[in-house]
């Protein structure tokens, strides 16, 4: 190759360079500027009173009332406000990576077409102040992790008046069911604080777990036939504290379900601090549901033992019990979140109220082998023992 070729060569890739360098000033934001995507939305976050979420199956809005947020579509039952905040502060922090492709036949490959497009994957998230204001609204498309910052996501984004689509980093990621917006956790009760529960179900049969104090582990059955024996004595655990860190798969106005005098299933949970936890299930079609009311009950005096056993230590965890006072308040707040709802709970917690006792017993097994009797012979016992006349 002579110097003349070399020469050319050089002078062509200075020009390819020099394109790239163009490009990518003209498409890339320097990082020193880090631009919102949305530079006025952090400031009127507080102003925000409805955020509606659209894709091509769902089409629902999470709405703020008397200053409570709730799931318009699921009778307004109270919105996670984790969730609600995560998604608020994700789309007013959005920063501008890159300009994108505005080619509208391109944009399905990165997840941006519109959401009544056929096969579309997209979100579009919109942000209102009011019926009549938009603060902010941007269809969400693809994600992958960003190259800066492994906590932070590159997502394709546009806005739906805009062919411009863009990269942007941040974390947002709309969900895309009501479902998926409510506040799942019904109630949490501390192991700790559980005495009973007592179940009966529609054909009169009882399953009583119980524990006698505060500091035991295990749980018993009661009533227990005798020579029997409890099958799994994890399962009457289970039982017990039902209640700890029960969630929703679904819910319905308690009024849409038909909850009459007769349950298939009555329960109470007790604690050791007198709360008592109601409920009643009822099957409609497939499905349980369940209703739920809290009561408060003055222990006999001395049933709560809170004090250590004399062989342990000072540094001994004691059981999480609550004064009157604080139970009485929690009967009060607990009542007005069940008033007006009726449950679906996961199928595993379902499962162990659905327990009948024959299903947590199992009858001992007697030894019944033949008792030798014959006598042994001298040999079996040793060496053999000399007798003298």
């Amino acid at each position: 190759m002579n110097g003349k070729t070399l020469t050319i060569l050089f002078v062509v890739m200075l020009l390819v360079v020099g394109v790239a360098v163009k490009l990518t000033q003209k498409n890339r934001i320097e990082s020193s500027e880090s631009p919102k995507f949305f530079p006025e939305l952090m400031a009127n976050l507080n102003d925000i009173s409805e955020i509606q979420v659209n894709t091509a199956l769902e089409n629902f809005s999470i709405v703020r009332q008397n200053k409570q947020w709730g799931v318009k579509e699921v009778s307004n039952y109270p919105a996670d406000l984790d969730k609600l905040h995560e998604t608020l502060l994700g789309a007013a922090q959005l920063q501008v990576i890159e300009a994108k492709t505005s080619n509208p036949s391109l944009y399905s490959k990165i997840g941006v077409e519109d959401v009544d497009s056929e096969g579309s994957s997209s979100t579009l998230l919109t942000l209102k102040k009011d019926a009549e204001t938009v603060l902010a609204s941007v269809i969400v498309g693809n994600n992958r992790t960003s190259k800066a910052d492994r906590s932070l996501r590159e997502i394709y984004v546009r806005k739906p008046d805009d062919k411009q689509t863009w990269l942007v980093e941040g974390n947002l990621a709309p969900a895309k069911r009501p479902m998926d917006w409510l506040q799942k956790e019904i109630i949490n009760i501390d192991n700790s604080r559980m005495k009973q529960a007592v179940i009966t179900h529609d054909d009169g049969d009882v399953v009583h777990v119980l524990r006698e104090n505060s500091e035991d582990n295990d749980y018993l059955l009661a009533d227990v036939p005798e020579n029997s024996k409890v099958k799994t004595p994890y399962e009457l655990q289970q039982i017990a504290t039902l209640l700890a860190n029960l969630s929703l798969e679904d819910v319905k106005p308690v009024q849409e379900v038909e909850f009459g005098e007769k349950s298939d299933i009555k329960a109470v949970f007790s604690t050791f601090d007198g709360l008592d936890i109601a409920l009643n299930a009822i099957k409609v079609e497939d499905t349980y549901y369940l209703q739920l009311s809290a009561n408060y009950v003055e222990s006999p005096k001395g049933e709560v033992n809170n004090e250590p056993k004399e062989e342990a230590s000072e540094e001994t965890e004691l059981p999480s019990q609550k004064s009157a006072e604080e139970v009485k308040a929690e009967v009060e707040q607990l009542n007005v979140q069940f008033a007006n709802w009726a449950y679906v709970i996961p199928q595993f917690k379902m499962n162990y109220l659905l327990k009948k006792k024959a299903d947590l017993i199992e009858q001992q097994q007697l030894d019944l082998s033949p008792i030798d009797t014959s006598v042994p012979s001298m040999l079996e016992f040793g060496n053999p023992v000399t007798v003298s006349n």
